[in-house]
């Protein structure tokens, strides 16, 4: 019981979508359903859907907003962390269990992110597959690629259209500019 008030009064997000009812096909439950829906969103200062798929931790859970998508258990995401739908192919990321995002990334569209990945902070994923045990650093962008079993994708990094075979290491591409006096 101690445990259950702890995590109401924290605004753990688990407890608050159980709060919301089922959406009925009568009007006075739509009406309750949009209301509890629209007061839990501002409670929790973040968008959240009522689906039984999402099974993962909010270390922080401010700003976050989520798809109906899948998301495994033990997967931790941090504050302002989106995982959204691509509105052109209306396509989800999937999430599998025990990942770890860092604060402000964004995973959009038709991603697939294996077990056990941790997302620096602040990275984009989009339209993406990454394979299980890849840890990609902050800052980083990929786009339309496959990443590997067991990877290190190091910060900054930006992939487009690429393959990264598994057991790999990338670093990102450094430009160093010259500057000569007139």
């Amino acid at each position: 019981m101690k445990n259950l008030i702890y995590k109401i009064l924290t605004l753990n997000p688990r407890v608050w979508l159980k709060i919301i009812p089922k959406k009925g096909n009568n009007a006075i439950s739509r009406i309750v359903y949009h209301i509890m829906r629209s007061l839990t969103q501002i409670i929790l200062s973040g968008e959240y859907p009522s689906s039984e798929k999402i099974k993962c931790k909010f270390s922080h859970h401010v700003g976050i907003v989520l798809a109906e998508t899948e998301i495994g258990e033990n997967t931790v995401l941090r504050q302002n962390t989106t995982i959204g739908r691509n509105p052109k192919s209306n396509q989800v990321p999937k999430i599998g269990a025990g990942c770890d995002f860092g604060t402000n990334c964004n995973i959009i569209g038709k991603t697939e992110i294996a077990n056990n990945v941790t997302i620096g902070a602040g990275c984009n994923i989009a339209e993406s597959k990454i394979e299980k045990n890849t840890k990609i650093g902050m800052g980083c962008t990929i786009v339309h690629s496959k990443v590997g079993k067991n990877c290190k994708i190091l910060s900054g990094v930006v992939l487009y259209k690429q393959e990264i075979p598994d057991n790999s290491i990338v670093n990102p591409v450094t430009s160093n500019i010259c500057v000569i006096a007139r």
